[in-house]
């Protein structure tokens, strides 16, 4: 996963499919073995309120890339180091918006399994894929990525 220039992040699996694997797993396991815990009104509340939430968003970071003429798949070298719009609050909106997507599904569905498999997907994400793109935007990018990290948080 590591790269050894700033050409790639070196990152091969793209996250929206780490984490499609991580819903699937999850629904398999609650398929053998379903666990109910969460109350009905949360499902019917909290799980919308996620989903809509992560789906409002991910125009925004979007419309980031766009402006700043650098690709949004993860296995490309970015281009600009983007500091406006969403990314003044967090260094990883769209991150924040698919895992906000997922488990919003998992609580629709009441899937301790899936919560837990999505767990395990943003473990990963956090300490592999995003430590790989960090890696290569401070190769990239030097000290003003240095700077906007120290200003702007990983999550939020």
């Amino acid at each position: 996963m590591q790269s050894s220039s700033n050409e790639t992040p070196g990152i091969r699996v793209i996250p929206p499919v780490i984490f499609l694997a991580a819903i699937f797993a999850g629904a398999a396991l609650d398929s053998v073995l379903p666990i109910d815990l969460i109350p009905g009104r949360m499902r019917i509340t909290l799980g919308p309120i996620l989903v809509v939430a992560s789906i409002a968003v991910m125009p925004w970071v979007l419309r980031g890339f766009k402006r700043a003429k650098t690709p949004f798949d993860t296995r490309r070298a970015a281009t600009t180091l983007i500091t406006h719009g969403v990314f003044r609050f967090s260094r990883n909106p769209g991150y924040l918006a698919l895992i906000g997507l997922c488990l919003g599904v998992a609580v629709i569905m009441d899937s301790v399994w899936m919560l837990a498999t999505i767990a395990l997907a943003t473990v990963y994400l956090d300490r592999v894929v995003i430590a790989a793109e960090e890696r290569h935007l401070a190769a990239r990018f030097g000290d003003p990525y240095r700077q906007y990290k120290a200003r702007v948080r990983r999550w939020i």
